[in-house]
């Protein structure tokens, strides 16, 4: 963040704070949110720190549409152009039901009952994507079933060079 003020936040804290997403050009209008959202960042710094390479920490807790659980935890370094990063994310007993109107838009899917839980780890090392790794557990329990289980499981892993891409943060 070569061109951000220094800053200096022992520690962010937001409440029961809700995330919408909202694309009111679709019918239906899609409606995707996070409520009851609850964070902790500590240590965001604007300095160089070479003790510690993720100096800052980061967790959020939140419930999605129809009570699903959603949970962010790991550390960060803010002070690169593309942060280096180690967090994982889960989002558990989620409907998929509640996502009828974003799925069917763009893929035609309608359903009618099931929750599904996803699983997610990221990491960055110096503009390197060294792993993300998606997993989506108990999805479309409706449709196929591993019968121990009654869950059916997919896990991905994409590695890859972030230097040089124009993306934005």
């Amino acid at each position: 963040m070569p061109n951000l003020v220094p800053i200096d936040i022992n520690q962010l804290t937001l409440e029961k704070r809700k995330f919408a997403f909202l694309q009111l050009q679709t019918t239906p209008n899609i409606d995707l949110n996070l409520s009851n959202i609850n964070l902790v960042a500590s240590n965001l710094r604007h300095i160089v720190e070479k003790i510690r390479s993720l100096p800052s920490n980061i967790h959020a807790t939140a419930t999605s549409i129809r009570n699903g659980k959603m949970v962010l935890d790991g550390d960060i370094n803010v002070v690169k152009e593309i942060p280096d990063i180690d967090v994982s994310f889960s989002l558990d007993n989620s409907s998929a039901k509640a996502l009828n109107d974003f799925i069917n838009y763009f893929t035609g899917i309608d359903f009618n009952e099931g929750t599904f839980d996803l699983f997610e780890e990221l990491a960055i090392s110096d503009g390197f994507l060294k792993t993300l790794r998606v997993g989506f557990v108990s999805f479309f329990k409706f449709v196929l079933k591993n019968h121990k289980e009654d869950t059916l499981a997919t896990k991905t892993l994409i590695e890859g060079d972030l230097n040089g891409r124009k993306i934005k943060i």
